[in-house]
């Protein structure tokens, strides 16, 4: 009987740190959500003369200050972010503040790059959603880096862009997997996850209402790289071994493009 009830015991605590990771797995995917439609807001309201690189280049500075850290020393001493530093500045009670090195370096580039000031104040709307979400910014920045990245312009050989593409799809279904028990419906699951591409995609021609029903139950899916292929060798029209082709170039690009 103890041997039994441990067991029991044991069941119930993998059920609840599964319940704990599909929590969090949803959290994260809504955050990306918030942070796509976002960035995609500001790519929207680009003047002519501003592109999209230059957004992202700048999106991604923005973040790397956003989590460096300085330290005001003195009677008081405090850490504080870097674009944060002048809530926190008192000249009484940090005297020697410009002459620290850390300030050098971070706080004076911050504080002298205009298009780093005035992207602030939009990005305090990211960073207060976070918060009230309960996901502290060192996650959250990543997460609008990565979505960033997808406005960058995209001069990769169509293969490669494709194969890219199929490992979204791949990783949204996984997520989508993770939080089943978070929706019934096609339509529930849309509410959910608006922006994912494998969504979108199931929306259209050549896939039907029997296809987005199967989509929004993954008890009844194949392996999930099977069938993210199954949904890929039917949008492209290309052959399970292309499809398989591209996501291996896809991989070796990342790997080549990364610094020795």
């Amino acid at each position: 009987m103890k041997k039994r009830k441990k067991l029991s015991r044991g069941k119930k605590a993998r059920t609840k740190v599964q319940e704990g990771a599909r929590h969090a797995s949803l959290l994260l995917a809504t955050f990306e959500e918030f942070a796509n439609n976002f960035v995609r807001e500001l790519v929207d309201k680009l003047p002519r003369s501003f592109a999209r690189e230059d957004l992202v280049q700048i999106l991604h500075a923005y973040l790397d200050f956003s989590v460096r850290k300085i330290q005001l020393g003195g009677r008081f001493p405090l850490k504080v972010r870097v674009i944060d530093i002048f809530r926190y500045y008192d000249p009484e009670k940090y005297p020697a503040l410009f002459e620290q090195r850390d300030f050098r370096r971070w706080a004076e580039p911050w504080l002298t790059d205009g298009n780093l000031t005035m992207l602030d104040e939009p990005m305090q709307k990211l960073r207060k959603r976070a918060g009230e979400m309960g996901i502290d910014w060192s996650v959250a920045a990543p997460i609008v880096g990565k979505v960033s990245d997808r406005y960058r312009p995209d001069q990769r050989p169509v293969a490669v862009q494709r194969g890219e593409f199929c490992e979204q799809v791949i990783g949204e279904l996984r997520r989508i997997r993770e939080c089943k028990s978070e929706f019934r419906t096609y339509e529930e699951l849309e509410r959910i996850f608006p922006s994912y591409e494998v969504v979108r995609v199931l929306k259209h021609l050549p896939f039907d209402s029997d296809d987005r029903e199967m989509l929004a139950s993954p008890n009844r899916w194949e392996r999930t790289v099977t069938y993210a292929n199954g949904i890929l060798h039917r949008y492209y029209g290309k052959s399970l071994h292309t499809i398989r082709q591209d996501r291996k170039r896809f991989k070796a690009s990342t790997r080549t493009s990364r610094p020795s």
